[in-house]
């Protein structure tokens, strides 16, 4: 096998930072990653660089996180009544905060708006609105057996 190809078994090391360095997730100093290219078991991004590479190459590709992951998801974003927010919470745009709804689990969300009487939260992942460098190394493609 040369290169690449849809439906190979393939064992990659990835790396997936901001711009800035800051590590979002990596497998180095792990155990490789194995998958059948083009599955839906990894992001689709990586499917799409690895596709045409030869074993030894390394490819690093800056995107947006929206194409890597998803755009942000309108449910994860939610308009509360001020009255609402307990009142050691500091209500400035850009401020984390944690939620618990009832006996869920609680989940992290950042205050995206303000006004006089509610307030917005956004939940969605904060990697999913910025730029970020995936790196990928191949280190080995099976054909998949059939």
């Amino acid at each position: 096998m040369n290169y690449a190809e849809l439906n190979d078994i393939v064992t990659i090391h990835y790396s997936i930072s901001y711009t800035n360095g800051q590590p979002i997730e990596s497998s180095n100093g792990k155990a490789p990653v194995r998958f059948k290219l083009g599955s839906k078991t990894t992001l689709p991004y990586i499917n799409k660089l690895i596709l045409g590479m030869r074993i030894g190459d390394i490819k690093t590709k800056t995107i947006k996180g929206s194409n890597a992951f998803g755009k942000p998801s309108k449910k994860l974003i939610k308009t509360i009544g001020i009255e609402t927010v307990p009142k050691h919470i500091k209500k400035e745009v850009g401020n984390k905060v944690e939620i618990q709804i009832e006996n869920d689990i609680p989940f992290k969300a950042a205050i995206s708006a303000i006004s006089k009487t509610s307030i917005t939260l956004d939940a969605n992942p904060e990697f999913i609105k910025k730029d970020l460098v995936i790196k990928v190394e191949l280190l080995d493609i099976e054909v998949e057996s059939t």
